[in-house]
């Protein structure tokens, strides 16, 4: 069972993937929340120039759309978690993964959505913690495939789908798939399946869930109903 680490993710991205915002949202929108942390709207500006010619950050939001700018703005801090610094321009394929994980969950996410994104970039992250802290060990915090399954057994789509992810997660490592499965096909809610696990297998629960909402700024909400 691995413990999930504590991350630091920019306030600023943190806010923006929170949001439901279209492809087509006006860059007014993004740049509110950007203007705030003068930093943050340089290493953008610096780092986009290809798209903006030196012009606005205005002019590489209507080039790239929301989701493309996204992943740009998510790259920069990927990289530098791996180099110690940040790029002089992005580099797409360091979201692959995260985007992959975005597709995947798809269907079961509300239009507009970015939170299976912010959960893709945070176990990018903490993937390169923890390889960083082991020395180079191999170790992959991942939603395994059997999620995709159990997934179908839940009520429409979910708002709130990373925490509905993770803590499908826990639940199949404490209860294995069968259990479980009969549980979700039965209707059951999260709170009553929650105390079928063993005390071992909820503190690891409790303890990953508030690590994940202290690194995205969310602390209670694995605890809200909405959920």
């Amino acid at each position: 069972m691995l413990q999930l680490p504590h991350v630091i993710l920019p306030a600023e991205l943190l806010n923006l993937l929170k949001l439901n915002l279209p492809t087509n949202v006006a860059p007014e929108t993004i740049l509110q929340t950007i203007s705030a942390n003068p930093a943050v709207q340089l290493l953008l500006e610096r780092t986009m120039t290809e798209f903006h010619g030196g012009r606005s950050l205005e002019k590489a939001l209507t080039a790239l759309g929301w989701p493309g700018f996204r992943d740009r703005f998510a790259s920069l801090y990927i990289y530098k978690t791996i180099h110690g610094i940040y790029p002089t321009l992005t580099y797409l394929d360091l979201v692959d993964e995260v985007r992959t994980l975005e597709v995947r969950f798809g269907p079961y996410g509300t239009s507009g959505n970015s939170r299976v994104f912010l959960l893709g970039l945070y176990l990018k992250l903490s993937n390169l913690k923890l390889l960083n802290e082991a020395s180079g060990k191999f170790l992959e915090l991942r939603i395994p495939v059997e999620v995709d399954g159990l997934l179908k057994h839940t009520q429409g789509r979910s708002e709130k789908l990373d925490w509905v992810l993770l803590i499908v997660t826990h639940l199949l490592e404490g209860l294995g798939e069968t259990m479980l499965s009969r549980a979700l096909a039965a209707g059951e809610p999260m709170d009553a399946i929650y105390p079928l696990l063993s005390t071992t297998h909820r503190e690891w629960m409790f303890k990953n869930l508030l690590t994940y909402g202290a690194s995205i700024r969310e602390p209670d909400m694995f605890l809200d109903d909405r959920i």
